[in-house]
């Protein structure tokens, strides 16, 4: 809403308790201290080649060799009817074992957020052309990757449930199951990755297989160094690690800009000093409104420890 004014946080702390459950959670002075997308990012999107790329990101020249525009319309093509396409070694076998052994040293857990702020090279796979080139495709020249997901499958972990990534209800609002686009994923092989996936389901507009359903999955096997780029609504999950090791993927999504991610409840915001020490070609990516904690950033994201906006629409959601 272009000209409405944040709630100023004196006015906020003069309202009686009745009146201020119904305001954010976040004040401010300005639009832009409050508002995500408020004002315009630091940068304009950029176009990089995959050569400017890889100089950028410190790999060695040739290191990755271009995909043909033949192949990259072919990616594309297979990631509208198919809801998944593969892109085959995008980052060099060095860049790779280096972010899954510092992944696993950072504290293991099988899904932590924020990698953006704690790893570097992680910056490489959030701006890696072809892949931004296909997110773009389905949701706009500027969208954006707000976050980084480090994936740890331990030995013998056990699969995970068929599902789409873009959940139907986020924070209690329910969102429609529309064959167009809200999130593009990623997933960067760092080892080996299998993935169990339903080609074609994201046309169903349904968030998981119900009980009649019989869902054809197929088991794929990510190589270490490609990518599985997704749409947000296919029905997929990470598969079983019968293997003795444990297997590593990190997980960049991109998201609309019209989508104001306070909705999604596990992504970090970016740290000021991570934005500052971007080069422009990743920070065009990122969002405008940045802090160290969530509490901090987004309008709605708790207040006095609860989920503020989860309680709020609980109650709003079924009147509808």
């Amino acid at each position: 809403m272009g000209g409405h004014q944040p709630l100023q946080p004196d006015v906020y702390g003069r309202m009686p308790p009745a009146v201020r459950e119904l305001m954010p959670g976040v004040t401010g002075r300005r639009r832009e201290d409050v508002y995500e997308y408020s004002t315009a990012p630091r940068v304009e999107p950029i176009d990089e080649t995959v050569e400017d790329w890889a100089q950028r990101s410190g790999l060695e020249a040739g290191a990755v060799k271009p995909l043909s525009e033949a192949e990259m319309a072919a990616a594309l093509s297979q990631l509208q009817a198919d809801g998944w396409c593969l892109l085959p070694d995008r980052l060099p076998a060095e860049l790779t074992t280096d972010l899954a052994r510092s992944l696993e040293v950072a504290g293991g857990a099988e899904r932590a957020f924020g990698v953006l702020n704690t790893e570097e090279r992680s910056w490489a796979a959030a701006s890696q052309p072809e892949a931004l080139k296909l997110a773009r495709s389905l949701l706009g020249p500027r969208c954006r990757a707000i976050d980084a997901v480090s994936l740890l499958r331990p030995a013998g972990a056990a699969p995970e449930t068929l599902g789409a990534d873009a959940s139907a209800q986020l924070f209690g609002v329910v969102l429609p199951q529309v064959e167009c686009a809200w999130l593009v994923q990623t997933v960067w092989a760092l080892s080996d990755w299998e993935v169990a996936l339903v080609p074609r389901s994201h046309h169903t507009r349904r968030a998981a297989p119900g009980a009649e359903d019989e869902p054809e999955a197929v088991s794929l096997t990510v190589p270490a160094g490609s990518v599985l780029v997704t749409h947000g609504g296919l029905w997929q999950a990470v598969a079983a690690n019968a293997s003795a090791q444990p297997r590593a993927a990190l997980q960049v999504p991109f998201f609309p800009t019209w989508l104001n991610t306070w909705l999604l409840p596990d992504y970090e915001p970016l740290w000021p000093e991570t934005l500052a020490a971007m080069p422009d070609e990743v920070a065009s990516l990122m969002v405008g409104l940045h802090g160290r904690k969530r509490d901090a950033v987004y309008e709605f994201a708790t207040e006095r420890g609860r989920s503020f906006a989860a309680e709020r629409f609980a109650a709003v959601v079924p009147r509808l």
